[in-house]
This record gives structure tokens, C-alpha cells and sequence, in this order.
């Protein structure tokens, strides 16, 4: 239920930044996910990568 809750809310949140003048010079919301793969004993150099994931999701130049 907690989970349905938050997902209804960020895709409102989505929903209200959008801009009903996109392509036309208005505002547009950049939206990304990433995989950080940090599942340590599942994925190959989680430990080496956790230290490179702040930059890296900064450097995506995104709102969300």
C-alpha cells in the first residue's frame, strides 16, 4: 500500500513539472533512471563502483 502511495505521488509530481508548451520553447523535465548496480555478491565490482555513483548521477545533467 506505502508503495502504491509514493508511485501515484511521484508520477504526479511528473505530471505537474510537465509543460503544455514543450517543443514550442517551454519548460521540459528531464527524467532518467540508472542502474547503479550495487548488489554486492551479485554484480561484479559493486563495492569499487558505490564510491563513483554520486558523481556519475550528477553528471546526467537531469531533474529526476
Amino acid at each position: 500500500m506505502k508503495t502504491r502511495i509514493m508511485l501515484c505521488a511521484a508520477s504526479v509530481l511528473v505530471f505537474a513539472a510537465c509543460d503544455s508548451n514543450q517543443g514550442k520553447g517551454g519548460n521540459r523535465l528531464n527524467v532518467a533512471t540508472f542502474n547503479t548496480g550495487l548488489a554486492r555478491g551479485y554484480v561484479l565490482y559493486a563495492s569499487e563502483r558505490s564510491t563513483l555513483i554520486g558523481q556519475a548521477v550528477s553528471d546526467l545533467g537531469v531533474d529526476i
